[in-house]
């Protein structure tokens, strides 16, 4: 199988978990909540963090996208079945 698109699944699959931990509800209210607490700095930290990881995340679906257009190989769908956002694409 193609190692560069398994290992750009995988960075892809690892940005993806820490955004569910992040927006995680328990995580939000025991974790954050003391940095959310403080006024304009919280609000301003809290934004500015899901700012990059939704950045970060799109940058890795891109290079995910690139690197199955520039594949000199086949890739089938049973090799992307498992990226979600691929397959809530289709």
């Amino acid at each position: 199988m193609n190692e560069k698109l398994e290992m750009t699944k995988n960075s892809l699959y690892n940005v993806n978990e820490i955004k569910d931990i992040k927006e995680n509800p328990v995580v939000e209210s025991v974790l954050l909540a003391p940095i959310k607490a403080i006024p304009v700095f919280g609000d301003l930290i809290d934004s500015s963090t899901n700012k990059l990881l939704n950045d970060f995340q799109q940058k890795k679906e891109q290079e995910l996208l690139d690197v199955i257009l520039q594949d000199d190989h086949s890739i089938t769908s049973e090799m992307v079945n498992d990226v979600e956002f691929i397959i809530n694409f289709a």
